[in-house]
């Protein structure tokens, strides 16, 4: 899975796979040793280079945020596969558009 992950306005590039004895992590193109467990929900325990970190997520009405430890980021994550996350991909975009200048006639 490829991810473009922007945290407090920085963008990565994100690529997880999982392999047999945990999670395959690229970040920016770098090999990251980790390992990752669902504590509950919306709390993320992550080991990155042998150390231990609690990530916990906090949705608001137009934002996710993730704390760790007592600093809070801002996050926002896009699969670039989706169209949602393509530029160009507007909201109002439902299939096929009509030209309205256009007519049978």
């Amino acid at each position: 899975m490829v991810y473009d992950v922007n945290i407090d306005g920085k963008d990565f590039r994100l690529e997880l796979e999982r392999g047999e004895t945990g999670w395959q992590c690229r970040l920016d193109g770098r090999d990251i040793e980790m390992n990752a467990v669902l504590a509950r929900r919306d709390v993320l325990s992550i080991l990155i280079d042998g150390k231990a970190y609690e990530i916990k997520r906090e949705h608001t009405a137009t934002d996710t945020h993730l704390w760790v430890g007592s600093v809070r980021y801002l996050a926002e994550l896009r699969d670039p596969r989706s169209l949602r996350g393509r530029k160009g991909a507007g909201a109002d975009d439902k299939g096929p558009q009509k030209n309205p200048r256009t007519h049978a006639g």
